[in-house]
């Protein structure tokens, strides 16, 4: 909950993993996760409610998941990697320890613009958009016109413009919304618009050597960059947007890389650059899931629902102290 409110990182596994016993701690958390995803099993309950493979939408990173030899179940839609051979303990216990490397291109961004931008985010949302400085990012809510929650997400004050991440799978629901409120919006003469960033692959590096492993690849002092912020910079020669952020309960970085030029997509080059070193392993959505639930964070459809308001489904820190919807 700390890293997730802009604190330090989670109270830190890694410490607990260099002063307990590996067989202890493997047991340990073996118990928590089997006791958590009981509770929640929201990776695994999903799957049998999911379309058909043949209808499922791939990642650009689709062939590298099966080259790892990943077990691949539907999602929101998309065909992703549920867990990898190590299997989903050793995958959660490695993040904590090191770094997990998560394919999450299946989220969406989306770009506002205009010079009403934040008044029209803030009609929406539970942030206080306008107290962002630039290049700061919060969590928040995707609210409905009876303040009924429809999406979780994370909104970043990108200086001329704000960016943000949506859920998998809720763009036909987020999306015609926001599009709705937009041409209210516009109608009564105000000035924003938006813009979807389908092609775009994503990114999540996170873990204690996070900053360390990402350093090597830019030019930009990592240092400097406080959780929940965000910048455009270059990673392994690509053009991208970082955001040092993620809900894993680590420190860590969600990584936007564009299609490039190339004949493959540039993500495909750097989730490859990233997996070269030791301190680096792939991590599925199994061991995403169980990370979320031992860090104490919410995931839409588990807690959240249209019919909630936020501070009765656990949002109450995502909602700005100004009001503004």
């Amino acid at each position: 909950r700390r890293i997730a409110r802009g604190g330090t990182a989670h109270p830190a596994a890694s410490d607990k993993l260099a002063a307990t016993a590996p067989n202890a701690m493997l047991r340990q958390t073996t118990r928590q996760c089997r006791s958590a995803l009981r509770a929640c099993p929201s990776a695994v309950r999903r799957l049998a409610t999911m379309p058909a493979e043949s209808e499922l939408r791939k990642t650009p990173l689709h062939a590298e998941h099966l080259a790892l030899g990943a077990k691949m179940g539907p999602f929101g839609g998309w065909d992703m990697p549920i867990q990898y051979p190590d299997g989903i303990m050793k995958s959660h216990l490695f993040t904590r320890a090191k770094a997990g490397l998560f394919d999450v291109s299946h989220m969406l961004g989306v770009v506002v613009r205009g010079a009403d931008r934040v008044a029209f985010m803030e009609s929406l949302c539970t942030a206080d958009i306008q107290a962002l400085p630039d290049g700061s990012g919060t969590l928040s809510l995707l609210t409905n016109e009876a303040g009924g929650i429809i999406d979780d997400m994370i909104i970043t004050n990108a200086g001329d413009h704000l960016y943000m991440v949506i859920n998998a799978g809720h763009e036909d629901k987020d999306l015609p919304h926001m599009e709705a409120q937009l041409s209210k919006f516009v109608a009564s003469g105000k000035d924003a618009s938006v813009e979807t960033l389908p092609n775009n692959g994503i990114l999540a590096l996170q873990g204690p050597a996070a900053a360390e492993v990402l350093q090597a690849l830019t030019p930009v002092d990592l240092s400097q960059m406080p959780f929940m912020s965000a910048r455009p910079m270059e990673v392994a020669g690509e053009q991208c947007f970082v955001a040092r952020s993620g809900y894993t309960g680590e420190d860590g970085f969600e990584i936007a890389v564009p299609p490039g030029g190339g004949s493959q997509h540039a993500v495909r080059g750097l989730w490859s650059t990233l997996l070269e070193r030791e301190d680096v392993t792939p991590v599925g959505l199994g061991a995403r899931d169980s990370l979320r639930l031992e860090a104490g964070l919410c995931l839409y459809g588990e807690r959240h629902a249209s019919s909630a308001r936020a501070a009765a489904a656990g949002g109450a820190e995502r909602a700005g102290t100004r009001t503004a919807v």
